[in-house]
């Protein structure tokens, strides 16, 4: 398993592309306009990505549309514009999970892109549901 770190948009792409199942990828903690993943499917047991330890990261909308695999932790997302942006874009992906994940949107009763069911646990504002 490897641990791999990123400070920014492309060395985080990097990361995820270069990872292996059971790797982790941290972000340095700062806030981060729209990220998007670029599509990998990682089988099991996934990727880890999460803040790098005592760092606090929010991304403004993340995109992970076509990915698979990947478990999400610990991580702001910060929605700053009314319209039908949702906070998280989930298109054509499977086998995420977001986990202890703090929304902050201007839609609050449209977190998650309409019709995607996503795994969402420990993220306040938010129930439980898969």
């Amino acid at each position: 398993m490897a641990d791999r770190s990123a400070h920014s948009p492309d060395p985080f792409y990097a990361a995820v592309k270069a990872s292996a199942p059971g790797d982790s990828v941290t972000i340095t903690g700062g806030s981060y306009p729209a990220f998007g993943v670029p599509p990998v499917n990682i089988a099991e047991p996934g990727v880890t990505v999460r803040p790098a330890a005592g760092a606090k990261v929010t991304l403004e909308g993340p995109d992970v549309s076509g990915s698979a695999g990947l478990k999400v932790s610990s991580i702001e997302i910060a929605v700053k514009t009314w319209g039908w942006k949702p906070a998280l874009y989930c298109a054509n992906a499977s086998r995420n999970t977001f986990d202890r994940m703090v929304i902050h949107s201007a839609r609050p009763r449209q977190p998650v892109e309409p019709g995607r069911r996503v795994p969402v646990q420990k993220c306040p504002g938010l129930r439980d549901r898969q």
